[in-house]
């Protein structure tokens, strides 16, 4: 029983590393991203990726619902 909890552990562990160096890595393109376009050009490119993001998010959920069903 202790071989499976200490599985959970380490698995647990590295899946925080991999979204630790995930999250700074978006940081890092981000500031990349935004010094490189300025700021107009930089905010049509977040209204752009948020507009996408949230017509993603409705197909995505729509999707799901429908292939449980």
């Amino acid at each position: 029983m202790g071989k499976v909890n200490d599985g959970i552990a380490i698995s647990s562990f590295w899946n925080f590393i991999m979204i630790l160096f995930s999250r700074l890595g978006g940081l890092i393109f981000v500031v990349i991203i935004a010094r490189y376009l300025m700021p107009e050009s930089f905010g049509i490119y977040n209204l752009a990726l948020s507009v996408s993001l949230i017509f993603l998010y409705f197909i995505d959920s729509g999707i799901n619902q429908s292939l449980l069903k």
